[in-house]
């Protein structure tokens, strides 16, 4: 079973760009707020909360909804490996994590992907992920 937390990046000024922890959403208001075991409830950006995926990159960082990821992903169309550089987001289709990038897919074989940012911190990497 895996862990369920999110992270989110905080409004104001607080000593770090991202905290990690539970969640409160309000979706009328568009309001969240992320509270960890030591910290009350801060109010984040609403469209920076993004769930943890229960995966691991192959350095063993923590891979999140947003998080930009680089590496290989199995290829149906031909023997190999396509490499990809790709956002990472919960597809309500098909009820798991996926990968939007060079044809898209789940993530699922993470051995040799790399989470290399997130696109709140460095929106800039969405211009080179190819879809």
């Amino acid at each position: 079973m895996r862990d369920i937390k999110f992270r989110g990046r905080p409004i104001e000024k607080y000593g770090t760009n991202l905290l990690y922890g539970s969640v409160f959403l309000d979706f009328e208001e568009k309001i969240a707020y992320i509270e960890s075991v030591s910290h009350r409830p801060i109010p984040v950006h609403f469209e920076s909360v993004g769930e943890y995926t229960g995966l691991k990159d192959k350095n063993g960082r923590e891979i999140y909804e947003g998080d930009v990821v680089k590496g290989l992903r199995d290829s149906h169309w031909h023997d190999g490996h396509d490499k990809v550089m790709a956002k990472v987001y919960f597809s309500e289709s098909n009820l798991s994590f996926a990968v939007e990038g060079i044809g898209g897919g789940s993530l699922h074989n993470v051995e040799d992907v790399e989470v290399i940012g997130n696109i709140y911190e460095h929106p800039h990497l969405l211009n080179e992920v190819t879809t």
